[in-house]
């Protein structure tokens, strides 16, 4: 089916008017866009993306082609629900939805922005690795994306594990907080293997 549009503002914006029962759009306020255009590029800026989906299923962000950037320049969806940032730059991100309207969950950004907006401790920043800590514990790459991540404490013993992250960002999630001592051993997707100790 071809998606129809509509202009909206001078040429840089056009309304999405498909009416599919399943879709993908950027959002601007309450506008469903098939295209959202800008004066100029911006790392900090963010882009609502809304879903419609008629059937729960998997459903998948990727890019196919990027005209006009830096090679160097990374693309992210952030999963409001998960807390992480994916990129799509050089990989898929996929995730299982139910049926219905998701207008307020996935944002594309341009940049990794989980530091800027916890305000919370921040363990050193070695390899483009920083460890994030607050109501939870937040691991984030900035160069490389992250393999695996795997949680001990100070006794050796491994009491998490995170396997196929596949993500810039990664919330751990079923960490329990102790106020003790623990050490991540964290596998990026080039191989390389970072230890950082945390107090949670």
């Amino acid at each position: 089916m071809k998606k129809q549009i509509v202009k909206l503002t001078m040429g840089t914006m056009l309304l999405n008017i498909d009416d599919s029962p399943s879709d993908m759009y950027l959002l601007n306020k309450e506008n469903e866009l098939a295209i959202e255009g800008e004066g100029y590029f911006d790392t900090n800026a963010s882009y609502p993306i809304g879903i419609r989906n008629e059937v729960a299923g998997k459903i998948s962000f990727n890019i196919d082609s990027l005209e006009n950037f830096d090679e160097s320049q990374n693309v992210y969806i952030f999963d409001k629900e998960t807390n992480t940032y994916n990129s799509i730059k050089n990989t898929m991100y996929e995730v299982e939805l139910p049926e219905g309207t998701f207008n307020d969950r996935f944002v594309l950004h341009f940049s990794s922005m989980t530091s800027k907006t916890l305000g919370t401790t921040d363990f050193n920043l070695k390899n483009g690795i920083k460890v994030i800590v607050n109501n939870g514990v937040t691991v984030q790459s900035d160069t490389v994306l992250i393999k695996t991540i795997l949680v001990y404490d100070l006794l050796g013993r491994k009491i998490d594990s995170y396997k196929k992250v596949n993500a810039a960002t990664q919330l751990l999630n079923q960490l329990n907080k102790t106020n003790s001592g623990l050490i991540l051993k964290i596998t990026l997707d080039n191989d390389e293997v970072i230890s950082k100790k945390i107090i949670y």
